[in-house]
């Protein structure tokens, strides 16, 4: 293998290339970054949780912040889930950290409070780097918050709109994809051209 390497005849898939000996996997030990693709079903169990629920767009968002295209289902529609909207109470604060986690983790109160009817959260963007910040793990720069912004206002929105409604494959193509732009706006993925695919099966 390494013959052909040095001498041109072949290369590990560029995943490898890209992340290998660097500090995704050396230091991270971010090994998803290797794969170039990945599945998550939407599908429910019989007692299932909203953790359950919210589990495949946050799947989705880690992931394709790693660069690995994502397929997914929208099988979720077989169930009956209504979206119950935010309620009248205070609203919550929430410092977003400046990290993929943060960013996960805050798709993930976004989309809770609205399953669950909770207080409606206020996102705290301080903390967040600034435009054309080095990403020192990934390499390139940042486009700051933005990105982030943008999908938080989407996703309100397609909440909003489905307040006291059912989940349905729309609104489950729209949220998966929201995140997937989000993602190649905010220069996280180093494949720009990477393509969430729907599977329905």
């Amino acid at each position: 293998m390494y013959d052909k390497i040095f001498n041109f005849k072949f290369l590990p898939p560029g995943r490898g290339l890209w992340s290998m000996g660097t500090n995704i996997t050396d230091y991270k030990k971010m090994f998803t970054s290797l794969n170039n693709s990945a599945f998550v079903s939407t599908k429910l169990k019989e007692n299932y949780t909203i953790e359950d629920i919210v589990k495949p767009y946050l799947f989705l968002m880690d992931n394709a912040m790693l660069g690995v295209g994502i397929g997914f289902d929208t099988k979720v529609s077989q169930a009956n889930i209504i979206i119950k909207g935010t309620s009248t109470g205070k609203p919550k604060e929430f410092i977003i950290d400046d990290s993929r986690e943060g960013w996960v983790e805050i798709l993930n109160v976004l989309l809770r409070a609205y399953l669950s009817g909770l207080e409606k959260p206020i996102f705290d963007y301080s903390e967040l780097r600034p435009a054309g910040s080095p990403l020192k793990i990934f390499g390139g720069v940042s486009a700051g918050p933005g990105p982030l912004k943008d999908l938080h206002t989407s996703i309100e929105e397609v909440l909003i709109n489905y307040t006291n409604k059912k989940i349905d494959s729309r609104f489950v193509v729209d949220i998966m994809n929201l995140i997937g732009r989000s993602v190649v706006a905010g220069n996280i993925s180093k494949n720009k051209n990477f393509l969430l695919l729907k599977f329905v099966l």
